[in-house]
């Protein structure tokens, strides 16, 4: 709660898919809710490794955030059940050296 500059409570029945996060991608582009981490890996069964966003919080501070998500997968027939996702706080000046992870797609 404390990097995400809410209240513990006010995080429980939070959906990633809410307006109020901003959510930005490093080019500065709002990111959908249904492109964040959680949803991708639920969409895909893919994990996602060192995914960097920012978010806004309620007074206005932009923080940025590395991102993994990866799938719980059910024991029968391996189907994603859910996502496990963990974030840190980076540093802004961080986010001005790092390497989008699609640009080593390009090689």
């Amino acid at each position: 709660a404390l990097i995400l500059g809410r209240p513990h409570d006010s995080l429980f029945g939070a959906a990633s898919r809410d307006p109020d996060w901003r959510t930005r991608n490093l080019a500065g582009e709002d990111v959908t809710g249904d492109a964040h981490p959680a949803m991708i890996v639920l969409r895909t069964g893919q994990p996602q490794h060192n995914v960097i966003l920012s978010i806004e919080t309620p007074s206005g501070e932009r923080r940025w955030l590395t991102i993994n998500s990866y799938p719980v997968r059910h024991a029968d027939d391996l189907t994603v059940q859910q996502a496990v996702t963990v974030f840190r706080q980076i540093d802004p000046p961080a986010v001005e050296h790092a390497t989008p992870r699609w640009a080593n797609d390009r090689e």
